[in-house]
């Protein structure tokens, strides 16, 4: 679109409006028959409408966000809670549980030895 033509739709919109305030001022018009919602006028329900519209969106935000931290709160209490396990072994569980663990921390151990015995040759 070129500047001119830009020029000629602010004339056109700028014209219908100052038709449609004449209109209203002169009576030929009623408030109730027409939307200036284009040109950034509302009637007080629409304006109620585009209010309840934003709180929504508002609202989904917000909750969006809540789930969004309450999902990292998970993340970093799993990650907290396995770094806990990994170093310190199950705080509670069955005797299999903990052996299982004591089983892997032995395997672990021979294969760091192993390691060790070969960087020793």
């Amino acid at each position: 679109m070129t500047r001119i033509d830009e020029i000629d739709t602010f004339l056109e919109k700028a014209t219908i409006l100052e038709q449609t305030i004449k209109g209203l001022s002169d009576g030929s018009l009623k408030s109730d028959t027409i939307s200036l919602k284009e040109y950034g006028i509302l009637t007080p329900e629409e304006t109620a409408q585009e209010e309840a519209r934003e709180k929504i969106v508002r609202q989904k935000r917000a909750q969006k966000k809540d789930e969004r931290i309450a999902a990292e709160k998970e993340r970093e209490r799993s990650k907290w809670w396995d770094g806990a396990v990994y170093t310190f072994g199950p705080r509670e569980g069955s005797l299999a549980e903990r052996e299982i663990i004591v089983e892997e921390r032995k395997k672990q151990e021979r294969r760091n030895e192993a390691k060790r015995q070969t960087h020793k040759e």
